[in-house]
């Protein structure tokens, strides 16, 4: 199974978006996140169940996918001993603007 790693741009995005939800419930907090990680290795484990996200892939010279976790989405760059985390978004959130 390819490592997963998460790069400086998705950690922020976890830590702004637990301190969001922080704000109203920690415990449900830790547990969006807890899920969104859990999620993230299933799909580094098969990275091939995400959708293939062709115009990223042509900006970042890898193989991007995306995959939704309940109210976000993550982007990860697949290679073959690694899916990295690139970003995590709000559907709100502007891709293009944020990748």
């Amino acid at each position: 199974m390819p490592a997963l790693r998460w790069t400086a741009f998705a950690k922020a995005d976890l830590d702004n978006l637990w301190f969001h939800i922080a704000q109203g419930n920690v415990n449900a907090a830790d547990q969006y996140l807890s899920g969104l990680e859990l999620a993230a290795l299933r799909h580094a484990a098969t990275p091939e169940m995400g959708r293939n996200e062709p115009e990223l892939s042509e900006k970042f010279a890898d193989s991007i996918r995306s995959f939704r976790f309940r109210n976000h989405r993550l982007y990860f760059a697949v290679r073959l001993d690694e899916v990295r985390v690139i970003r995590v978004l709000h559907p709100r959130q502007d891709r293009d603007a944020n990748m």
